[in-house]
């Protein structure tokens, strides 16, 4: 990518959507009744179900945004247990960054947890993975693949 930022998305569970969806319809019920009462305020007429549409804004969530210290060239993200999103960044310097945060709180924040230059490659690193068992890290340039253990 050319940018140094990168915003992080989640998914909602269905049930999540549907009481974001019962909200949605709740306001507006009342937005459509106070609008008919405002029309036609003597007469007693029931009201219709406004129509409400599922978008795409009600299924995803923006979390947060992290500001890298450079442009990112690559992403890799691994989900822990408790609710906690590890990301690492490869950056246009061959510089790895690593943030933690936790996803199932309100307002997440990523804190970096480290840093650190990719010395080992003699051209441009192109793409950075995690472990399964996130216990080592590797990274590939186009001559060379490195496995970094902790």
């Amino acid at each position: 990518g050319n940018d140094s930022v990168l915003e992080i998305f989640t998914v909602l569970s269905e049930e999540e959507v549907q009481k974001k969806m019962t909200k949605k319809t709740k306001k507006a019920k009342k937005k459509a009744a106070k609008a008919q009462g405002e029309a036609a305020a003597a007469e007693e007429e029931e009201a219709a179900v406004p129509l409400v549409e599922r978008t795409l804004t009600d299924e995803i969530l923006r979390l947060t945004k992290i500001k890298a210290s450079a442009k990112i060239r690559w992403v890799d993200c691994l989900s822990c247990v408790g609710g906690e999103l590890k990301v690492a960044l490869l950056l246009q310097n061959n510089t790895v960054e690593t943030y933690s945060l936790k996803t199932s709180d309100k307002t997440p924040t990523a804190n970096k947890t480290s840093r650190l230059t990719l010395g080992g490659h003699r051209t441009d690193v192109r793409t950075l993975a995690f472990s399964s068992d996130n216990l080592a890290v590797l990274s590939a340039s186009g001559d060379t693949v490195k496995v970094w253990n902790r």
